[in-house]
């Protein structure tokens, strides 16, 4: 329960200091890029029901994650790393590509990825705290580091494009910590 406790605090502290960046940076949301305001026009509301709606999606997944774990004892011993995803996802070995196409249907895959996307929203909100500080820096013309920070994370639309590679980072690193467990089980049954 600690683990969770941790995960989720610094979770809510990098969304709200998201939220009161945001608005220190852009309060009536015209530097906004978020799609939910930039395309849909959404406002500070719409962006506070996503927000609560996320967090608590991803609470709620990582909640799971901690406290009722699924087991992958009963995961068949001698998998590699692409049949072990395939068992974790599918059930079956064999069907790792089926990642790429398809939604999985058991509930440890949906934990895993609620899970998954707690972390890497976490340290996406790192991303977006840095940017919304080199941003601040940039609108009020401070000059020097921060400043020429934010030139070039708009230049090169860095800020979201760092998004996919956190998510697949994450997702990466937790596979191998999951299969690491399935290891360590193996040994212990031998």
């Amino acid at each position: 329960m600690k683990k969770f406790t941790l995960v989720i605090a610094v979770f809510l502290l990098t969304r709200i200091l998201d939220g009161i960046s945001t608005y220190i940076v852009t309060p009536d949301l015209a530097a906004e890029a978020n799609p939910l305001h930039s395309v849909f026009q959404l406002g500070w509301a719409g962006l506070f029901v996503a927000n609560l709606t996320i967090i608590s999606l991803c609470a709620y997944a990582s909640y799971l994650y901690y406290t009722k774990p699924q087991p992958i004892s009963d995961f068949e011993a001698g998998l590699d790393y692409k049949n072990f995803i395939s068992v974790y996802f599918f059930k079956e070995k064999g069907k790792f590509y089926k990642i790429f196409y398809t939604i999985p249907t058991n509930a440890r895959a949906w934990i895993a990825l609620g899970h998954i996307m707690t972390l890497s929203l976490t340290l996406y909100g790192a991303v977006i705290l840095i940017n919304n500080t080199s941003a601040y820096y940039h609108i009020n013309n401070i000059q020097g580091l921060w400043y020429d920070l934010h030139v070039v994370l708009w230049k090169y639309h860095l800020t979201y494009g760092l998004l996919i590679p956190t998510v697949l980072g994450t997702t990466f690193v937790f596979f191998r910590y999951e299969f690491k467990k399935y290891k360590n089980q193996q040994l212990l049954a031998l």
